[in-house]
């Protein structure tokens, strides 16, 4: 399952970025990743994973800060020496284009969640990898369900957890 990820388009100045991670905060959404790159001396794009991707989308735009969706992976991996590379390598084994990738430490510990953005003819090849691999793949559904109850991941067949797709 591919997750929702927010592309915002700041000016590349002072400020920019607490203004557009107050709105999506003044909206009542939850930011759980974010990543900046100075996409040149005047612009920087900002991504970022949040729990309500739609209402943070339309504060956004009600506020004019320009920004659109795209769909990553986002992998769900063992926090070790190695493990990264090890998923890379996989990826590239089968000759899947990242555009680019950016990590997050998980709310479970010893894991880190890996978002990854293939080119788009690569994206169900690099699922399918990581799958038939036996690397969680988080879904909406996971990362809605790791807080607001106030626990982890709710319960679920660790078996099914490990090495299947999540869908919301």
């Amino acid at each position: 399952m591919l997750v929702k990820e927010l592309v915002l388009e700041l000016a590349n100045k002072p400020g920019q970025l607490y203004r557009a991670v107050s709105i999506i905060r003044d909206s009542g959404v939850d930011i759980k990743a974010v990543t900046c790159i100075k996409d040149s001396e005047t612009a920087t794009k900002v991504k970022v994973i949040a729990l309500d991707y739609q209402k943070a989308m339309k504060a956004l735009k009600q506020a004019k800060i320009k920004a659109y969706e795209n769909e990553v992976i986002i992998a769900d991996i063992e926090d070790r020496l190695g493990e990264f590379a090890r998923v890379l390598k996989l990826v590239a084994d089968e000759n899947v284009n990242i555009e680019y990738v950016y990590t997050t430490l998980s709310y479970i510990p010893c894991r880190v969640l890996v978002v990854l953005d293939c080119s788009d003819s690569d994206t169900r090849k690099a699922l399918e990898v990581l799958k038939n691999n036996h690397i969680t793949i988080v879904s909406d559904h996971t990362i809605k369900g790791t807080c607001d109850s106030g626990s982890y991941y709710e319960e679920r067949n660790i078996k099914e957890y490990l090495t299947t797709v999540i869908t919301p």
